[in-house]
């Protein structure tokens, strides 16, 4: 890990299947920007040279003209749409639901979270809405490497960095979440020239403090990223001031991260994902 950074990632998870769309301020800005052009070159094609020089001008320009009016009151209705939106977004965020799958809106953002029993205390969380379906909390965020993954233990269990950015969420929070109910886990990997992969896991969990954190379960592999987690079930996480992988020195320290280490093979997660 460390400043290093030789790809993007993503580490969500879920418990149901997958994330969202965009939101349809999104979409409407795409679609006005789409109409924009196709009108002007449909005006502009080989037909329009029928008409005389300045008269074929200027029917162009009145086009172009009608355009500009329509796409600016587009414009003026989008921003009304998100006027009207954002208090409906900002009452929900100030809420709490047992996870990002329950969100009553299909918006990504920071949300208060509260896991099932026996936890209750709520947390604030990155839910995804635009992977898949939906319903995602991102667990670990990398992109740019401003954020110094190279930890110890109280950080890795409590959480560091920004939901606006890079961070890790927490071993505790992690545990809560999964503990909570069953939960799905996606790794979602992309380099920097746009290339991406993902590996998917159908059931995911991790134990508590007094076991270290330790993989419960990790199964249900599909993607294309290769199944470099298959070998992590009941491994218990290590840092560099904690020590429990099953290489003669400290995986963590070695690879300057922290992870679920074996014996030091899960040094590209490590290094590179975000969860």
């Amino acid at each position: 890990m460390g400043k290093k950074l030789t790809e993007c990632s993503q580490f969500n998870f879920a418990d149901r299947t997958i994330n969202m769309a965009n939101s349809p301020t999104n979409h409407l800005i795409t679609l006005a920007a789409f109409f924009a052009v196709g009108v002007v070159r449909c005006e502009i094609s080989p037909r329009s040279s029928a008409f005389p020089g300045v008269f074929s001008f200027e029917m162009i320009m009145t086009k172009l003209q009608v355009l500009d009016y329509n796409v600016d009151r587009m414009a003026k209705s989008i921003a009304r749409l998100v006027e009207t939106a954002q208090p409906l977004i900002a009452e929900h965020r100030g809420s709490n639901f047992t996870s990002c799958s329950k969100l009553p809106v299909n918006v990504s953002g920071i949300f208060q979270v509260q896991p099932e029993k026996p936890f209750k205390k709520p947390m604030a969380v990155l839910c995804d809405q635009e992977y898949e379906s939906g319903g995602w909390t991102v667990i670990q965020q990398r992109f740019d490497g401003s954020v110094d993954f190279y930890r110890g233990w109280q950080e890795y269990k409590n959480g560091f960095g920004s939901l606006e950015g890079e961070f890790w969420l927490g071993l505790d929070r992690i545990h809560q979440l999964t503990a909570s109910k069953p939960n799905e886990l996606v790794v979602l990997l992309e380099d920097f020239d746009g290339n991406k992969t993902y590996a998917r896991y159908e059931r995911f969990s991790i134990g508590d403090e007094s076991q270290k954190y330790s993989v419960a379960n990790i199964d249900g592999y599909s993607g294309t990223a290769g199944n470099s987690m298959s070998g992590i079930k009941g491994v218990p996480f290590t840092t560099l001031d904690s020590d429990n992988d099953t290489w003669e020195k400290n995986c963590a320290v070695h690879f300057t991260g922290a992870w679920w280490y074996t014996a030091c093979h899960s040094r590209l997660l490590a290094e590179c994902v975000k969860s």
